[in-house]
């Protein structure tokens, strides 16, 4: 059976509890003595339940009313909080704090933020760009809310947390060649082509998997790579291959990025993928989170 009691009810019952006394508590709530007796009787009658033990001498509460007493003061504590917080927000913007690794900025994250916005105009998005690997470090102390990264090179990372993530896509490798290059205006190549060229890597202190692909797919194809250490970021690593410095092996998204000193081309018999993943901590997903998960596994054309 549910009993619906009004604020002013236990409003009038706490000042009566601390007062001990109904012509002091109705003096505090402005009231006259006979309507507030009136309505601790309502109150009472409600309840079913005896609160004050009243003679002429003293009023006080019974063990009931003291147990009422506790519940009724934590009751209006929360409610006056709840107001006091609700207040602070009216002028509030929720905000998301997003990391996302520096090629993911480029063309996914910006498209998926325009989408967003236009759903919800009232959610902040606050954009970091941060490798994969401080992601993990920030996800995992609640300075960030969602990481967008590659997970090639973060598997055993990804288990010592409690993380959640969903593959946004996957995407293959090609090499980029300079437009000189004699192989250049091939509709694709095999790795076993390119044993007498110069291969740009990353160094090895940077998170990107290309050295790494770069290492095995030679390794396969028979012969090992000369490799010229240049440079960090992928968007570099392609001007110095536009400058015929050598050649390269990238993320196929790269290509979307035209460069007219430069062809992306296939690779011929290999099924090696690049899963780039939206990850979070678990449990910790709001609606205005999963609606941004959403947006974004539409606009990468996934469904979540």
């Amino acid at each position: 059976m549910t009993i619906i009691i009004e604020l002013r009810l236990l409003k009038y019952f706490i000042t009566v509890a601390e007062e001990l006394h109904f012509g002091r508590a109705a003096e505090r709530l402005h009231m006259a003595q006979p309507s507030l007796s009136q309505q601790i009787c309502q109150l009472e009658q409600k309840l079913g339940v005896k609160l004050l033990k009243r003679t002429k001498r003293k009023t006080e509460l019974t063990y009931a009313g003291k147990i009422f007493l506790e519940g009724s003061l934590e009751v209006l504590d929360l409610v006056n909080k709840t107001i006091e917080k609700t207040r602070q927000a009216q002028n509030k913007t929720e905000q998301l704090s997003i990391a996302a690794t520096g090629m993911l900025l480029e063309k996914l994250v910006p498209e998926a933020i325009r989408n967003f916005i236009v759903l919800f105009p009232d959610i902040r998005i606050n954009i970091i760009e941060m490798v994969s690997k401080e992601q993990i470090k920030a996800l995992s102390k609640g300075t960030i809310d969602l990481g967008i990264l590659r997970t090639v090179l973060l598997k055993n990372e990804l288990k010592e947390y409690d993380f959640e993530y969903k593959v946004l896509y996957k995407e293959s490798f090609v090499v980029a060649l300079p437009k000189e290059h004699h192989l250049a205006k091939s509709s694709e190549i095999s790795i076993d082509e390119l044993a007498d060229n110069t291969f740009i890597v990353p160094p090895n202190e940077s998170e990107s998997c290309c050295k790494d692909i770069t290492l095995m797919l030679c390794s396969q194809a028979g012969f090992k790579p000369i490799l010229h250490y240049e440079a960090i970021h992928t968007k570099t690593i392609i001007n110095l291959v536009a400058a015929n410095l050598g050649v390269a092996i990238v993320p196929a998204s790269i290509s979307y990025n035209k460069n007219s000193y430069v062809n992306f081309l296939p690779i011929k018999d290999t099924n090696i993928q690049l899963e780039t993943a939206a990850i979070w901590r678990k449990g910790s997903i709001s609606e205005e989170l999963e609606n941004f998960v959403n947006t974004l596994f539409k606009t990468a054309n996934v469904k979540a």
